[in-house]
């Protein structure tokens, strides 16, 4: 649900200020970063009865095994591009160029006659422009993030592992096909 409804936001609905939708969203997002606290806060550290440890040790056990998952690391890179592409846009100035490419599609999605406005395409918000970029980086992070429920299936499972482990030999792969495409393509051009 949380991916359908990042996509169209992403697809149909964003604009210089985030909507309704994308409240909703950041709200859920606030519940993820809750999540991932909750994942380091309350890990089982064994402990003899001789053995007292303070809950700053417990703590800091918790963020070492939060750290050694390298899918913890795709929850916090995804929370991290969320909230900076959610709140750069507030950086945009509140009226954006008629000419802008926000401005013509949204034209265009009311009239279809309202797109016939000459523009030299120069007149493009950066910040916006990033704003997007970074909420899209957002949305792949969570899409890879959905793999990780497929590991629990039993027919897609391991699959998904044999693909993580052929990638490593996939990048070997790819630097030798590199090194032949540079020397082909050097050798043609010149």
């Amino acid at each position: 649900m949380f991916l359908s409804i990042f996509g169209y936001v992403l697809l149909f609905d964003f604009n210089v200020r985030p909507s309704g939708t994308e409240w909703f969203l950041l709200f859920w997002v606030f519940t993820f970063i809750c999540e991932e606290i909750r994942q380091i806060v309350e890990v089982t550290v064994p402990v003899s009865k001789k053995q007292r440890f303070s809950r700053l040790h417990h703590i800091k056990c918790g963020l070492y095994d939060w750290i050694a998952s390298s899918w913890n690391w795709i929850d916090a890179a995804g929370i991290i591009t969320f909230i900076i592409g959610f709140f750069l846009r507030y950086g945009v100035k509140e009226e954006l160029s008629e000419c802008d490419a926000y401005v013509v599609y949204s034209r265009c999605k009311q009239n279809e006659t309202a797109c016939d406005v000459e523009c030299d395409g120069s007149d493009l918000n950066q910040l916006m422009y990033s704003s997007h970029a970074v909420s899209c980086i957002s949305f792949i992070f969570y899409s890879i993030r959905l793999l990780h429920v497929f590991q629990m299936s039993k027919n897609i499972g391991p699959k998904l592992v044999m693909i993580r482990k052929m990638t490593g030999d996939i990048i070997y792969l790819m630097s030798v096909l590199c090194v032949f495409m540079l020397w082909y393509g050097v050798v043609s051009q010149a």
